[in-house]
């Protein structure tokens, strides 16, 4: 973990590593010296975040076995998230979980299945295209998350094809107009 300044900010950024991918997050100053400060809190804080999610796992049974609810999934996605997304992203995926949870209840992950889905996506598509494929996004990344912590077998999200969201073209003047 580092900070370093790029050409195209005038802040300060800090570059770490998520699974092996290199992620960088913005101090929101343009002085070295509160950069490093602010890389200190959020080396501490990542750290502290890592092991408080280990030491929280050791008890707890195998995680195939668990038997987990949405909320209780949501806390812990919106937990690993935070080091490592901004808050706008943050928010656009407590939104969506919220929207899916009001739709069908807290019922556990394995109860999910492709009607419920498409009852939820069907519903909020009339109400908002752009909504509905924020949320359908939003969640399928959430769930492909589950899969690989063995919470579910399958993403029941790669599964339902979402409906073409309708183009909207620009208006040309022609010839004639002019």
């Amino acid at each position: 973990m580092f900070i370093v300044k790029i050409k195209r900010s005038s802040f300060y950024q800090i570059v770490y590593e998520v699974n092996g991918k290199k992620t960088s997050k913005s101090t929101g100053t343009a002085n070295k010296f509160e950069a490093q400060k602010i890389l200190e809190e959020f080396s501490k804080r990542v750290l502290s975040d890592k092991k408080s999610f280990n030491n929280s796992r050791k008890n707890e049974l195998p995680v195939s076995q668990q038997v987990r609810s949405i909320l209780d999934f949501k806390k812990e996605y919106l937990e690993y998230l935070k080091p490592i997304k901004s808050k706008h992203y943050i928010t656009s995926i407590e939104l969506s979980f919220n929207q899916f949870i009001s739709f069908c209840g807290d019922i556990s992950l394995k109860q999910i299945n492709r009607q419920i889905l498409d009852r939820f996506i069907s519903t909020t598509f009339t109400r908002t295209q752009r909504g509905a494929h924020q949320y359908y996004r939003t969640l399928k990344a959430a769930f492909n998350k589950a899969l690989e912590w063995n919470y579910i077998e399958v993403n029941i999200f790669t599964k339902v094809k979402f409906p073409r969201l309708t183009k909207v073209y620009p208006v040309f003047l022609t010839e004639d107009d002019l």
